[in-house]
């Protein structure tokens, strides 16, 4: 049996499940809950004896709420009732479901399989008898704020007030949960798309070194990243108002469990915070909040791609390169980077074939040459050397130019960090090289005296990154 009193009721979910083996007893909740009287004495009998004296329907027309009533009269019919709507995407609010129901699964175990097909019902189990004590009924079920246990006989203000309640907190819990988990996905796809903006800005940094294509990338980015993270605080702002009102909204149903006086006054109360923080307009907001942070990503990621397209790909395999010529074609690229600033001079060794990443490795020594270059205020000299300590290549790039103090020199390889005015540099080609040497296995070490000048020495195994001398032990055996 189903019956709609009215047309939904601002949007909230007022669905609900009757479950109860006695027709009589849906009857009584239909007089109650939707203000259809059924004339017959043995259901004024009954609904005496379920709601006591108060005979008059609590919800009559004119405004009030609405209730959409579903009857099943046993428990397992009332679980594929639920089973149904939930597959239909038209969930039941909350269920008021009897203790006993001979032939079949009694009250507790009805509640337990409905929770098993719509966990966030809100459900109201009624009885007359104390058929199981609360330890029983919280052993079987656990705590939940989902449960409430009403006896027989009650109130119909309390009934009427009751579902009014636990439908409304069912559809605020239900938007606050689709809203967050919207959020949740947002936020972790943007943080995503952030970190892949990384790498691709260090990737960048290599057109940054070669012509200053990347200058000013940082103060770029700043802007959407800047309202992204006003976004973010607002999104907190917003949190902590739909916290306040499902905390009004547990409030009330802590009083209705209680039989606490003052049900109606925090009801009124609950309603009071939904409409102070404006819900619709908040729920509204939050789509604006999370399409702005959308658009500042895109506009970081653009940036980045950009960049990207100047650049070119590295192969991604480990080979045996000749390190002097491959210092020799890199210094050749810098040449017109540096000539009007300094000259450049090379004492080369003789070195073995060294295993290596040859592309990034011209890129970390690009990336020196040029700040050598822009560390030198008139005219100066740069030199590169190559040499052989015990298992480790080495390359010194030194120059005669302004030095560093040792406050800068402690954050030289943080990303994001330059001395270099807006438009010079990202503050990403040392902590590049840095990240580079370290996936070689080696090392990079400044020395540097303010006024005479910076030298940096970098250190890899001739054999290759320790990754790639485990791949040949292993293709060997």
């Amino acid at each position: 049996m189903k019956n709609t009193a009215n047309e939904s009721h601002n949007e909230i979910n007022r669905r609900i499940l009757l479950i109860d083996d006695e027709r009589p007893v849906h009857d009584a909740y239909h007089t109650v809950l939707a203000g259809s009287k059924v004339g017959d004495a043995d259901f004024d009998d009954l609904e005496a004896e379920m709601f006591g004296d108060a005979s008059e329907p609590a919800a009559a027309g004119g405004g009030e709420i609405a209730f959409e009533l579903t009857s099943a009269h046993q428990g397992e019919e009332g679980v594929e009732l639920c089973k149904q709507a939930v597959e239909a995407d038209n969930p039941f609010a909350m269920a008021f479901v009897d203790m006993r129901m001979p032939p079949g699964i009694d009250g507790l175990e009805t509640v337990r399989r409905l929770w098993e097909v719509a966990p966030e019902l809100q459900v109201v189990i009624c009885s007359a008898y104390t058929d199981y004590s609360w330890d029983e009924v919280r052993a079987k079920l656990g705590y939940s704020s989902r449960l409430l246990i009403l006896k027989k006989p009650f109130e119909n203000v309390e009934v009427h007030q009751m579902a009014a309640a636990l439908t409304e907190k069912w559809s605020l819990a239900r938007a606050a949960m689709q809203q967050m988990d919207h959020l949740e996905e947002a936020v972790t796809e943007r943080t995503r798309d952030l970190e892949q903006a990384q790498k691709q800005l260090l990737q960048a940094e290599k057109m940054a070194s070669v012509g200053q294509l990347a200058a000013g990338v940082a103060h770029e980015i700043n802007n959407p990243i800047g309202y992204i993270a006003s976004n973010l605080n607002t999104l907190g702002d917003y949190v902590a108002d739909l916290t306040r009102v499902l905390e009004a909204f547990s409030s009330l149903q802590d009083a209705l469990e209680s039989g606490a006086a003052d049900a109606v006054s925090k009801r009124e109360a609950a309603s009071a915070v939904a409409k102070e923080v404006d819900l619709p307009f908040l729920l509204e907001d939050l789509e604006s909040i999370v399409s702005e942070s959308t658009e500042g990503t895109d506009r970081v990621r653009k940036i980045v791609a950009d960049l990207r397209d100047f650049s070119h790909a590295d192969t991604p395999d480990i080979k045996e390169e000749d390190l002097n010529l491959l210092i020799t074609k890199t210094l050749s690229v810098a040449q017109n980077e540096v000539k009007y600033k300094a000259d450049l001079v090379t004492e080369l060794a003789d070195l073995p074939p060294v295993a290596c990443f040859g592309g990034k490795l011209s890129q970390v020594i690009l990336n020196l040459v040029v700040n050598a270059a822009q560390a030198i205020a008139e005219h100066g000299v740069i030199t590169v050397r190559t040499g052989i300590q015990g298992a480790d290549a080495w390359i010194e790039v030194q120059d005669n130019g302004s030095g560093m103090p040792p406050e800068v020199m402690s954050k030289i390889f943080d990303p994001f960090f330059t001395t270099k005015d807006v438009g010079k540099g990202t503050g990403l080609g040392l902590n590049l090289a840095y990240n580079i040497i370290e996936s070689h296995g080696g090392s990079i070490d400044v020395e540097s005296e303010v006024g005479k000048g910076t030298t940096f020495r970098i250190e890899v195994p001739i054999a290759g990154p320790p990754m790639a001398k485990e791949v040949a032990h292993d293709q060997a055996a």
